[in-house]
């Protein structure tokens, strides 16, 4: 289901803006770390791509992690994504890259 503004599923608006996707921003969550980031990466990437797929990056945002994947044997850019920061869900960032 599509929200008002064009993005798939309810409450992605926090108190300041975009969230995630998954549910809205409270400040008061307990964060993951990045290397908590790094790590639901990797287990998204071998339980739904195998293993051809590493992460080459992991940013930290205020609202989410942000991590730039590629083909391993290749370099090529394959996809980006998500990372809720306090519970380290993972989901695939649309949109050109």
């Amino acid at each position: 289901m599509m929200g008002p503004d064009g993005w798939m599923g309810p409450g992605r608006m926090g108190p300041g803006g975009m969230m995630g996707g998954w549910g809205l921003y409270n400040p008061d969550d307990e964060q993951i770390s990045i290397d908590n980031a790094a790590e639901a990466v990797e287990q998204y990437l071998q339980a739904y791509y195998g293993k051809n797929l590493v992460f080459k990056e992991v940013m930290d945002f205020a609202w989410n992690y942000y991590a730039e994947v590629e083909e391993e044997d290749s370099g090529v850019h394959a996809l980006e994504l998500l990372i809720e920061n306090t519970a380290g869900r993972c989901i695939l960032r649309w949109g050109p890259t």
